[in-house]
């Protein structure tokens, strides 16, 4: 199982080398998050302590089953937080995707939705750390939010 782990492990990032240089694709940002981090971060970790239990084939059905959609979650809220969260709060530099032109789902979505003005402005390189630069490339969307956190539901 720890070989399985490690060679969906590789294929994200395999997949995510092979996406270098090309256009925004969600559905392709979204199979490197399912490759890169569901499974390596929830799904298989589930999966081997599942077998290290005894687990029935039935409920490894069911760890995949909610370990890859969480493990999705997880990537896409942080990619979020790595756009729009605040430094002092997530330890992340912001906007670090967008400085290193990574092609996130979030990024993909944004460009999908974007019209010509707002591509050429995330066409442009970021740059050093500029908050102006990161309220630019955060507000592409008229209706995004340009707080430093996004907004919480509470619980």
């Amino acid at each position: 199982m720890w070989s399985v782990l490690a060679r969906e492990l590789i294929a994200g990032e395999f997949l995510e080398t092979l996406r270098t240089g090309a256009g925004p694709d969600t559905t392709a940002s979204l199979k490197v998050i399912r490759y890169k981090t569901a499974k390596y971060t929830v799904e298989q970790p589930l999966l081997i302590g599942g077998a290290l239990a005894g687990a029935t084939t039935r409920l490894r059905e069911g760890y995949s089953a909610y370990g890859l959609p969480l493990g999705e979650a997880f990537q896409l809220r942080d990619d979020l937080l790595g756009l729009c969260g605040n430094p002092q709060h997530t330890g992340k530099d912001n906007a670090d995707d967008v400085r290193g032109h990574r092609r996130t789902a979030l990024l993909a979505e944004t460009w999908r939705l974007a019209g010509d003005a707002d591509r050429e402005q995330l066409r442009a390189p970021a740059g050093p750390r500029r908050p102006g630069r990161r309220r630019s490339a955060r507000g592409t969307r008229g209706d995004a939010p340009a707080e430093d956190t996004p907004p919480r539901r509470k619980t």
